[in-house]
């Protein structure tokens, strides 16, 4: 219903250059997005498995190591998408779009480590409701400033509140709700290659996705 009811919105009230434009921003975001490697099935997978042999410190340690390791992506996001955005001089508008949309991608990254935590502690209730409010409370509040005159800039900018507003409910559910634990020292690199021979299906999914 809502897309039914906001695309066409969207489209009467940006016009078709400018939708066009914004349309044209968001592949490239969700390439961006393929530098997460699935990495995310790989922790539901191996913090189970670390759970139900009672290893808390393993735990404790792959969540310092996956949070450490989407904050390096999250910045890698932002190098690349900041410096695709002066391909084009003569596209301003589509240059602010990826800039916004970069630092949302980026921040996903990290972001989906407390997310995916919620997902293990199958605390399915409330990842329900913080998902809903995103996706019906952005159009509620996008429409009325599209018919005020505000464009996609504006539209982007809403998405990435969103975005940092339901980081944040995820991430306090995390440390105060479910007591997720941190340990940062001794990253395990051979650990994280058994992941990725996990995770290479997983991307080359993802990959012939985005390909279609």
């Amino acid at each position: 219903i809502i897309s039914l009811v906001y695309t066409p919105i969207m489209l009467q009230r940006l016009g078709e250059s400018e939708f066009g434009v914004y349309q044209a921003v968001l592949p490239i975001i969700s390439y961006l997005n393929l530098l997460s490697f699935g990495l995310g099935s790989a922790y539901v997978r191996y913090y189970s498995r670390f759970r139900a042999a009672g290893d808390k410190k393993g735990c404790a340690k792959l969540n310092g190591m996956f949070l450490t390791t989407y904050l390096f992506l999250g910045a890698l996001v932002l190098v690349i998408g900041f410096g695709l955005s002066y391909c084009d001089d003569e596209i301003a508008l589509a240059e602010k779009l990826l800039r916004i949309m970069t630092v949302n991608a980026a921040l996903t990254f990290p972001i989906s480590v407390f997310e995916s935590h919620v997902t293990i502690n199958e605390q399915y209730l409330f990842q329900k409701i913080v998902a809903m409010g995103k996706q019906v409370l952005n159009p509620l509040i996008m429409i009325p400033l599209l018919i005020i005159g505000y464009g996609s800039v504006t539209l982007t900018i809403v998405s990435l509140i969103f975005t940092i507003l339901s980081g944040i409910l995820n991430i306090g559910y995390c440390l105060r709700k479910l007591q997720m634990p941190f340990a940062f020292h001794g990253y395990d690199f051979r650990l994280l290659r058994e992941m990725f021979g996990f995770t290479v299906y997983v991307f080359i999914g993802i990959v012939v996705d985005n390909v279609n």
